[in-house]
């Protein structure tokens, strides 16, 4: 077979070697989805987006899979469930530097100081603005916390009713007022953001649905791009394909040492590695085509699979670009 090579990220295929017709985008305004929870991974980007960290210490319930993807929308919350989110939010709650998340001095205790804070955290946290009673119940449960405490105290506790929400933890999407069937601005922001983030939108992408400009077709379409193009994106398509293709097996799979030596764990980590950064190149660096992710005659290969794909190793091949191999062969 020739020399493997390193081929530009503009390179793309297709099985034919025809043009393929653009792709319309779907209206993505339409229909609500039913509710489901937050994944862990989710629960955990969201809280560091918004709290600006998160413990590691910290046990969430497991992800039930519909088919091959995480998807909590079918096991019915049991009490496990409700006790481990609500661990989880206590000790959130305790750890969060407050000091970053409030607009006045802890020493500054205000009523107008408890408004912005649940103003600001519960929009993030709940993917939209708060109702007035919504806020009025959280103002109760800080002064609640407060009374023989301190002030700071009723803050966390207000933290806490914050993520122990469903509001939080669930998915809720809502229509757009008097179209049923099409998605609110702040349920299509988190519709974008969790689908190629995995966490809450961002504040340019919550202040596109505050203002309703998120439900001009240009401007969400420019907002699927930058969110897309986004560094951020990169481990929620890697995400997809492992889950789509079953990769999560790997970790689990044994094989006998005597008949395959070569199965080591490097090899194993690298086979794992190479669909999820082949897939991450063909959408965000090349041509994003089905065709190309299906076909493309070369791959993204880690040192310990050249040797399977009976290629020599280079020592100045950078091992997160494309290697083109074999197009017979593949």
């Amino acid at each position: 077979m020739p020399a493997p090579s390193e081929i530009a990220p503009s390179a793309t295929t297709t099985p034919s070697g025809t043009s393929e017709a653009p792709v319309s985008l779907p209206d993505l305004r339409q229909y609500p989805d039913p509710l489901r929870r937050l994944s862990a991974k989710e629960y955990q980007s969201s809280v560091q987006d918004v709290l600006g960290g998160a413990p590691d210490e910290i046990s969430l319930p497991a992800d039930e899979t519909v088919g091959a993807f995480t998807s909590n929308s079918l096991t019915p919350v049991s009490t496990l469930h409700i006790d481990n989110y609500d661990l989880a939010a206590t000790r959130i709650a305790e750890t969060a530097n407050l000091g970053q998340l409030i607009p006045c001095t802890l020493a500054a205790a205000s009523d107008a100081c408890v408004q912005s804070f649940i103003n600001t955290l519960g929009a993030r946290l709940y993917r939209r603005p708060l109702s007035a009673d919504e806020i009025a119940g959280l103002v109760a449960v800080q002064k609640l916390g407060s009374e023989g405490t301190s002030f700071e105290t009723g803050l966390r506790l207000a933290l806490k009713a914050m993520l122990s929400s469903p509001d939080f933890l669930y998915l809720v999407e809502a229509a757009e007022p008097g179209s049923p069937t099409h998605l609110s601005a702040h349920s299509l922001g988190a519709r974008l953001s969790y689908f190629l983030w995995g966490s809450t939108p961002d504040p340019e992408l919550s202040a596109l649905a505050d203002s309703g400009g998120l439900l001009d077709p240009a401007t969400w379409t420019q907002q699927l791009e930058r969110l897309q193009q986004s560094p951020r994106a990169k481990a929620q398509i890697e995400r997809f394909h492992v889950e789509w293709l079953g990769l999560r097996r790997f970790a689990d799979l044994d094989k006998d040492l005597a008949r395959f030596p070569a199965f080591t764990p490097a090899l194993q980590s690298a086979m794992q590695h190479e669909t999820a950064s082949f897939s991450n190149f063909v959408i965000q660096e090349s041509d994003a085509k089905l065709s190309t992710l299906l076909s493309a005659p070369f791959s993204v290969v880690e040192e310990p699979l050249l040797q399977v794909y009976g290629l020599a190793n280079s020592p100045n091949r950078d091992a997160e670009l494309p290697l083109a191999l074999n197009p017979v062969q593949r």
